[in-house]
C-alpha cells in the first residue's frame, strides 16, 4: 500500500517534467533558442521558476529532453514488446525501424536539434548527456535478452546508439525529406557485418 503514493508522486513528477520540456521545445521551435527565456517557459508551462529549476538546469537541457523523450520512450517500449526469443541486435534494429516509421512526427525537432548542436556548446553538451541516458535505458531494457549481463547489454546499447546517431546524421545532411529507414538499414548492415 505504501508503494502507491510514491508511484503516483513519480508519475506526477514525470508529467511535470514532460510538460516543461514540451513547452520548451514548442517555444524554441517557434522563436529560436536565443529568444526564449526561462520565464517564457514557466509562463507557457504554468509553473514557477523554482519548479523549472527543480527539473532542469537550463532551457537547453529542457529543450534536449523535449526532443529526445518521446523517441527514447518509443524505442524502449518497442524493445520490451519484441518477442523474447528475438536476438538482441535484431530486437534493437526492429525497434529503431518502428521509430523511424514515425519520422514525420519528429523530423522538425531533430533538424532543429542538429542545427542548435552546431551553434551551441551547451546544447551539444546536453545532447551528449542525453545519449548517455539513452544508452543506460536501452541497456536496462536489453539486459533480460542477454541473461542480465549488464556489461554486454551496455556494449550492445552503445553500438546501437552510435549507429543511430550516424544514420540520422546522414539523413539530416541529406535534407531529412524522405523516410530514414533505408539509411538505418545500411548502417545496421555495417554494424552486423562487424
Amino acid at each position: 500500500m505504501s508503494d502507491r503514493p510514491d508511484g503516483l508522486r513519480e508519475r506526477k513528477k514525470q508529467r511535470t517534467r514532460s510538460e516543461i520540456s514540451a513547452a520548451t521545445l514548442a517555444l524554441i521551435s517557434e522563436r529560436g533558442l536565443a529568444e526564449v527565456r526561462v520565464e517564457d517557459i514557466c509562463d507557457a508551462a504554468e509553473i514557477g521558476r523554482s519548479t523549472f529549476f527543480r527539473y532542469f538546469d537550463s532551457k537547453e537541457s529542457a529543450f534536449v529532453q523535449g526532443v529526445h523523450a518521446r523517441r527514447i520512450e518509443s524505442v524502449t517500449a518497442e524493445l520490451v514488446q519484441r518477442p523474447a526469443d528475438e536476438p538482441p541486435f535484431e530486437a534493437l534494429r526492429q525497434a529503431a525501424l518502428t521509430m523511424a516509421s514515425q519520422w514525420r512526427s519528429f523530423r522538425d525537432d531533430m533538424v532543429l536539434e542538429a542545427r542548435l548542436r552546431s551553434e551551441s556548446a551547451t546544447v551539444r553538451a546536453w545532447a551528449a548527456e542525453s545519449s548517455e541516458r539513452w544508452m543506460a535505458e536501452i541497456a536496462a531494457a536489453l539486459a533480460p535478452r542477454v541473461d542480465d549481463d549488464i556489461e554486454r547489454a551496455a556494449v550492445i546499447a552503445a553500438a546501437f546508439i552510435g549507429t543511430i546517431q550516424i544514420a540520422y546524421g546522414i539523413w539530416i545532411e541529406a535534407g531529412a525529406a524522405k523516410d530514414p529507414s533505408p539509411t538505418l538499414h545500411r548502417c545496421f548492415a555495417v554494424l552486423r557485418d562487424l
